[in-house]
């Protein structure tokens, strides 16, 4: 039980994960005083950029992280440990790095930097000092324990600002450098059982790469065909337009459109605990659809299997432009579902 429970709290240190540009080494001895030390300054994320982190101890303690949203105040984390992918937001307010929303088993891309904040977890405080500490919600002590402390990394050399926190019968101490943040963390448990992650590598202009199967109706033998592709998300890309591009690209013989020129989703979200995807689409997807009940019928399978695969969900709930779905043939209320579907499927290599 003891080692279950460490596991997990490594998963969470993974998710908690801050990257940004590379900025190492050693303050020249020659330079003033340096100036106060600002907590965006730990914090600013770096675009399109891969993180790979090594670990030591048990299997999840290495993981890799990408950026995938990003605005003003807010930074929206993506880690993959090998086992799974969870995201975290992160905000700076009022002189402090908030982790705000976090949200485990997440394998699609969607945008959560405006969801509602379930967290509360302080990582970093102003003023940067050795000394300053404060208290989490679960009583547990956390306090800067040192400025300049040289790490040194299979990436490089860091000054960094040491964080530790103490718990009930567990220490962890973070190390983060500026313009990088997080490089190191080190967990320690009863019977000094250490964990560690350390940063290896930070490689540029990488995108993050996931796998969509398409599927398409055929009409005429009534059957399903599918096809992956591949999708590329650079910083702040839509899924719901790549998906779309890609399905207007990827064009199967002898099966019909399941969007139209003109058709595209407005907006995919993932009710987790029920495995229901909500997908709203613009007026286009009807008007533009010329299609019987039937044939309208095996569109609306295609997109439920299609989204429902890449959001792990088992039912699809329909809008357009945010109204219930109704095309003269079929009527759908937000209480209605179309389930997925894998029978009568041919699949396209």
């Amino acid at each position: 039980m003891k080692k279950t429970a460490i596991c997990l709290t490594v998963i969470v240190l993974a998710v908690t994960a801050l990257t940004g540009c590379d900025n190492k080494g050693s303050e020249d001895p020659g330079q003033e005083p340096m100036p106060p030390l600002l907590v965006a300054d730990y914090v600013q994320s770096e675009e399109n950029t891969k993180y790979t982190y090594e670990g030591e101890g048990i299997e999840y303690a290495s993981y890799v992280s990408w950026v995938d949203y990003k605005s003003e105040d807010r930074i929206q984390l993506r880690a993959n440990n090998g086992g799974t992918e969870a995201v975290n937001v992160y905000k700076v307010q009022d002189g402090k790095l908030v982790l705000s929303f976090r949200q485990a088993e997440t394998y699609r891309r969607e945008n959560m930097l405006g969801k509602e904040a379930n967290a509360n977890e302080i990582l970093l405080m102003e003023p940067l000092e050795k000394g300053n500490s404060w208290t989490l919600d679960d009583g547990s002590k956390r306090s800067i324990t040192g400025i300049q402390e040289n790490v040194e990394t299979p990436s490089g050399i860091y000054k960094a600002i040491e964080v530790t926190t103490v718990y009930a019968d567990s220490t962890i101490i973070d190390y983060y450098a500026k313009g990088i943040g997080l490089v190191k963390t080190v967990f320690t448990g009863e019977d000094d059982f250490k964990v560690t992650s350390t940063l290896s590598k930070i490689e540029k202009d990488v995108k993050l790469l996931q796998r969509l199967k398409l599927y398409y109706p055929n009409i005429d033998t009534e059957k399903y065909y599918s096809k992956n592709v591949d999708i590329q998300f650079e910083t702040n890309d839509s899924a719901e337009e790549l998906i779309t591009r890609l399905y207007k690209e990827n064009i199967i013989e002898n099966t019909g459109q399941v969007l139209s020129e003109n058709a595209k989703i407005n907006k995919i979200s993932l009710e987790q605990e029920a495995a229901i995807v909500h997908v709203d689409l613009n007026r286009e997807f009807l008007t533009e659809m010329n299609a019987g009940s039937a044939y309208e019928a095996m569109i609306l399978q295609c997109l439920a299997n299609t989204l429902g695969e890449y959001c792990m969900s088992e039912k699809m709930s329909i809008t357009i432009d945010g109204e219930s779905y109704s095309s003269g043939h079929i009527v759908l209320e937000a209480e209605d579902y179309i389930t997925t579907d894998k029978e009568n499927v041919i699949e396209v290599k």
